[in-house]
């Protein structure tokens, strides 16, 4: 398997250091964000990724048809939380994708707001010329609670009859949490109605 070696990874993390620094930064003191992370893609799920597209498993595959070799999270309290901060992306940076699962979610109930966007990679001299697109997720905290416990139940199970009757469940499942995230955002602008007078 030719891909990252361990210095091109080391460049991959102070890339993704240095974006999420600037990200930050550029996103503003809002309140809004509840926590966040980020990763730098490990080298088997690259090339699992790069297998189900029927791609030999390369470096220059990784970097011509991946867009999420770099991901940021954003993990936010409400749902409007999520556009205000999609706003304040938008106007920093070019978005290369956007997709919106939150208004379209996947048919087993995910829901985020995805941006591609492209990034200088940075070497220990500073930016070497390439650019590399990185993802970033924005969801609220029930968007992701799902998500996270989803991808714990289903990760590397085998199709059964259960299995089929789990993902239903789950699919209720993320149904409820975004009716709740409704309810969350309805009763916070309330709120916000009364403060104002």
């Amino acid at each position: 398997m030719a891909l990252f070696n361990k210095q091109q990874i080391s460049v991959l993390h102070n890339t993704r250091r240095i974006f999420v620094k600037k990200l930050l930064k550029d996103i503003g003191e809002t309140g809004a964000i509840e926590h966040y992370c980020s990763r730098v893609k490990e080298n088997d799920s690259i090339a699992n990724k790069l297998w189900s597209k029927q791609l030999n498993a390369t470096v220059d595959n990784a970097l011509n048809h991946l867009t999420d070799l770099i991901g940021v999270r954003i993990v936010v309290h409400f749902i409007g939380d999520v556009y205000d901060i999609a706003s304040r992306i938008r106007n920093c940076y070019e978005i290369q994708e956007e997709i919106d699962y939150i208004t379209n979610p996947k048919d087993n109930g995910y829901r985020s707001l995805h941006m591609i966007v492209h990034v200088p990679v940075m070497t220990s001299n500073g930016p070497n010329g390439q650019m590399i697109p990185v993802e970033i997720q924005i969801r609220t905290v029930a968007m992701d609670c799902w998500a996270s416990l989803e991808h714990q139940i289903l990760y590397k199970k085998e199709e059964t009859p259960q299995m089929d009757l789990a993902k239903k469940e789950l699919l209720h499942c993320a149904e409820t949490l975004f009716a709740t995230d409704m309810q969350m955002e309805a009763i916070q602008n309330i709120i916000h109605k009364v403060e104002k007078g």
